[in-house]
């Protein structure tokens, strides 16, 4: 770790994920890339520049792995997903800056299940959306609001091993909590 551009080095950071093989996979946000790390911390490798073309990032924040060791990574900017292989090679991307079903007002915290489906909390649409492993909408759910299944600025989601979805949503003076949502 440490600050600074060099391999290794961390600008600020996004999410973290582990990999099939142990590795550790940081959204190195600052610095517009993805940086791969083993479990003692050796840096392995690293991708992504700047920009909006397929492989670049504009604020890369979370990150996910696939059952497979495919790796999902979600862009605050750039509103949409990208996946690559484990080694970083660009399989393909999803999503728009937008409030329709597929698309993003603000792509955040990608989680995988066991099936490789993927699931992406969208804070601005206030809203969870559900996409097969190759990046087909599935479905979504919530709306703002304080209600069971409505969300307030849902940030970050989990899974359990039953398949139960959380997520947390509110902000520390409006509607801060966790929901579990059954397996759907």
């Amino acid at each position: 770790g440490g600050g600074g551009p060099g391999d290794g080095q961390i600008m600020s950071s996004g999410d973290i994920a582990i990999g099939p093989s142990g590795n550790i996979y940081l959204a190195d946000t600052g610095h517009n890339r993805i940086q791969v790390f083993t479990p003692n911390g050796a840096f392995v490798r690293k991708w992504g520049t700047l920009g909006n073309a397929s492989g670049q990032f504009f604020s890369p924040i979370g990150i996910a792995i696939g059952p497979t060791g495919t790796v999902y990574v979600s862009e605050h900017r750039n509103h949409r997903i990208q996946v690559f292989t484990a080694d970083g090679g660009f399989i393909q991307k999803w999503g728009d800056s937008a409030d329709g079903q597929g698309n993003f007002l603000t792509a955040r915290s990608p989680v995988v299940d066991a099936f490789g489906n993927v699931y992406i909390v969208d804070p601005r649409g206030h809203r969870v959306q559900k996409f097969d492993s190759e990046g087909n909408f599935l479905l979504q759910w919530g709306s703002r609001g304080a209600g069971n299944g409505q969300f307030e600025w849902p940030s970050f989601g989990a899974i359990d091993s039953a398949g139960n979805v959380y997520v947390t949503s509110g902000t520390t003076d409006q509607y801060p909590r966790v929901q579990k949502l059954d397996q759907i």
